[in-house]
């Protein structure tokens, strides 16, 4: 059997990669690393006329569990993640018959945290500005990555409904132990639960001082985001600048005194407005879960 976990990013998934899925007796696991070595990770961003089918199916042995987890099957959020609408097929044509997880989060804490990784990125926009951005910018957000509805739609067209299984990361904040029993109803009961398994899941992001210095001081330095570097890369770049900040602002008394960084009520308003509808159906879709309780806006 062939496992397929396609994030979304945000949802755990670096710790489900290196505290979970990697530590499964007997199943394969393949993270970003791994689909770079076998030429996998060339789904998420070859044309179809460059990608070798044939070749990537020979990768697997047909005696043999693995177990795949990548976030950007649901696309790149700083570029509209067009590719997560041809992902369920390109995935198809190398597996036919896998099983599929898709961890989601609620919009607004969503927004909060892929604005944080995007001024950890290199952004200078505000959050306002960001959500804003569009074609023909190269950096933009399209709402619709967190639509949620019609990407489990795909992949249940795709697989089959029994074969896609919905985990909301939110269930981990409120009990470890019952996230991972859902994981592991994906994985037929693979996951062996230990003491190590309770070790922290999250490190504290920026605070909202740290987050505003970081995207000025972006301005100055050159990233995956911008080149507009007025520093030389040779004295710094953004993945210097960052380890700098972050470094800073993890001690006493900066880490007490700078407080979370929220979005504005404004912006909070707009999305629990623009994903109603789709959460309602989300919601019909998964009975099992209080998503309004979860934070979801219905």
């Amino acid at each position: 059997m062939i496992y397929i976990h396609i994030g979304y990013p945000k949802t755990a998934t670096t710790y489900l990669q290196n505290n979970v899925f990697n530590a499964i007796e007997g199943c394969n696991f393949m993270g970003f690393n791994e689909l770079c070595q076998n030429g996998l990770i060339d789904l998420t961003f070859r044309k179809e006329s460059s990608l070798d089918y044939n070749h990537l199916a020979k990768i697997f042995d047909s005696e043999k569990d693995y177990i795949i987890s990548y976030e950007g099957f649901v696309g790149i959020f700083l570029n509209g993640s067009v590719i997560s609408d041809f992902i369920p097929n390109r995935i198809k044509k190398v597996v036919e018959k896998p099983r599929i997880l898709i961890t989601i989060r609620n919009q607004k804490d969503m927004f909060k945290s892929l604005y944080i990784q995007y001024v950890i990125s290199g952004g200078t926009l505000k959050a306002s500005d960001f959500y804003a951005s569009k074609p023909p910018q190269m950096i933009f957000f399209d709402w619709d990555f967190l639509n949620y509805t019609p990407l489990i739609n795909k992949y249940k067209k795709a697989f089959g409904a029994d074969n896609v299984f919905i985990v909301p990361y939110e269930l981990l904040k409120k009990n470890h132990g019952l996230f991972i029993n859902e994981i592991n109803k994906f994985i037929d009961d693979k996951i062996v639960l230990t003491e190590k398994d309770n070790s922290k899941v999250v490190n504290r992001s920026l605070g909202k001082t740290a987050l505003s210095i970081l995207r000025m001081s972006n301005n100055m330095v050159s990233s995956y985001v911008s080149d507009n570097a007025i520093v030389p890369p040779k004295i710094m770049t953004n993945k210097g600048l960052k380890y700098y900040i972050h470094s800073l602002f993890a001690r006493k008394p900066f880490k007490y005194l700078d407080p979370k960084f929220e979005l504005k009520e404004e912006l909070i308003g707009d999305i629990n407005n623009y994903y109603k509808a789709s959460n309602l159906l989300l919601q019909k879709k998964l009975p099992q879960y209080d998503l309004p309780g979860l934070g979801y806006s219905l």
